[in-house]
C-alpha cells in the first residue's frame, strides 16, 4: 500500500520496476488517498512494527514493535480497515 507522493516518486524515479511489480501475480499494490499519519506499517505472522511521524519531534520518527498475539491481531485488524479505503493499482 503506497501514499500518493510515494507513488509518484516511484512512477518518477524506477518505473520500469513498478510496472514488473505491479505484473507479479503474488503482488497486491494499493493506493490509499488519505493521509495515513504512519511513516510505516508491517504486519506479519511474527511481528508488528509502526512507526509515526509525531508532531511534537525529539526524533525523526517514532516505532512500536511488539510481538504479542493481540497486537498481531490489532495490526491484522488495522490492514483490514486500511486495504478497505485503498484503491488497488492495475497498471501504469
Amino acid at each position: 500500500m503506497l501514499t500518493e507522493p510515494v507513488l509518484k516518486r516511484f512512477k518518477t524515479d524506477h518505473l520500469e520496476n513498478l510496472k514488473t511489480l505491479i505484473n507479479f501475480g503474488h503482488v497486491s499494490l494499493s493506493l490509499f488517498t488519505k493521509d495515513p499519519k504512519l511513516a510505516g506499517f508491517t504486519v506479519t505472522d511474527r511481528f508488528l512494527l509502526l512507526t509515526v511521524l509525531p508532531k511534537i519531534k525529539f526524533f525523526e520518527h517514532e516505532s512500536l514493535l511488539s510481538f504479542r498475539p493481540e497486537a498481531l491481531r490489532w495490526g491484522t485488524d488495522l490492514f483490514s480497515h486500511l486495504q478497505k479505503e485503498a484503491v488497488q493499482i492495475k497498471e501504469i
